[in-house]
């Protein structure tokens, strides 16, 4: 099987020949491949060239592509600083009343911020790769966190306590949030990419309770998540920290992969999920990638690999999070080997 070939197998709750590899590796591919994050954060071919040298000098499944929290966010006014080698990130919100939101643009993906940068990149990159590997690309922030920062996150998160009897214009943020990622998401149909997914970072349970997921975050993601499929996409959903408590209401978005962080316990999520949706992840960026040995990834992902393909569990490896710059390369290997050469499907 190709990458591509294997990928699609497991999507469609086939038995693939292995378990893909599905890494989030853009940040690693711009440091690996001697840029800065300035030197890459307009320019399409680049970011492409990046990409393009790792996926073939490490021999993966798929590749995900995205750069920062920011890019969505971006698009309505939210302040953004951009970095010589960090990500870009929000430090201000667009917005200072909620009685603003009536004000505030629909994004145009072909006009607005970094957005048409990213439609170019996407589409070389499919031509370059799109038949041989799985490309996975990030529409930006899931309404509710594209809301928060648009607001301004510390401002957002005293709101949902400030203003509990009475939500409906924090939602009425998010419902405009989520009509601006349905725009970005068709735009992104016409590149012939093959998944996108957005992150919902502060919806985490390690940021907000279950019912506040429940009741602003989940109803918009299940929107978005309907409207992508509408399309023929494939969607995926990325939420950091320890989502065990949320796991049921995620696998009910109707996402067809939902990414799972180191914090979540295993197999709690491959009892929750079971083969009702793709579940990527869970080694440790960190203490495993980062700062760990090629001999415990190894073992933290045969772990994996065991534990969510027991009882035909579908399931791509992956780091929890964005695999950092400054990553040894010895450890991404590892990781690929052990799916390479640890196959359950042979058992």
């Amino acid at each position: 099987m190709t990458g591509l070939q294997r990928c699609m197998a497991v999507l469609r709750g086939e038995k693939p020949d292995r378990v893909p590899v599905v890494p989030s590796i853009t940040n690693f591919a711009i440091w690996h491949n001697g840029y800065q994050m300035k030197d890459v954060v307009r320019d399409a071919d680049k970011l492409v060239d990046c990409m393009v040298r790792c996926c073939e000098e490490f021999g993966f499944d798929g590749l995900e592509f995205v750069l920062d929290t920011a890019v969505s966010p971006e698009t309505m006014g939210t302040k953004v600083a951009f970095r010589d080698d960090e990500p870009a990130t929000c430090v201000a919100g667009a917005i200072t009343r909620y009685e603003q939101v009536k004000d505030l643009p629909i994004t145009d993906p072909h006009k607005d911020g970094r957005i048409p940068v990213y439609l170019r990149a996407i589409e070389q990159l499919h031509k370059k790769l799109g038949d041989q590997v799985l490309i996975v690309n990030s529409i930006g922030q899931a309404p509710f966190s594209f809301a928060c920062m648009v607001r301004g996150m510390e401002e957002f998160l005293l709101d949902l306590h400030a203003m509990k009897k009475d939500l409906s214009p924090i939602h009425r943020l998010i419902d405009h949030c989520e009509v601006c990622l349905e725009r970005i998401a068709r735009a992104y149909v016409d590149t012939g990419t093959h998944m996108v997914y957005c992150g919902d970072a502060l919806a985490s349970f390690d940021v907000v309770s279950p019912q506040t997921y429940e009741t602003m975050a989940y109803p918009a993601e299940k929107k978005l998540a309907d409207y992508v499929r509408s399309l023929d996409l494939y969607f995926g959903i990325h939420i950091c920290g320890n989502n065990g408590p949320i796991l049921s209401r995620l696998v009910q978005t109707g996402a067809d992969m939902l990414d799972v962080d180191y914090k979540t316990d295993l197999d709690l999520c491959h009892n929750v999920v079971g083969h009702q949706a793709v579940v990527r992840g869970t080694l440790d960026p960190s203490s495993a990638f980062r700062f760990g040995t090629p001999e415990h990834i190894d073992e933290l992902s045969r772990h994996n690999i065991e534990t969510f393909t027991a009882d035909g569990g579908r399931f791509f490896l992956n780091a929890g999070c964005d695999i950092m710059a400054g990553t040894p390369p010895e450890n991404i290997r590892a990781m690929v080997h052990a799916a390479q050469n640890y196959n359950p499907f042979c058992n």
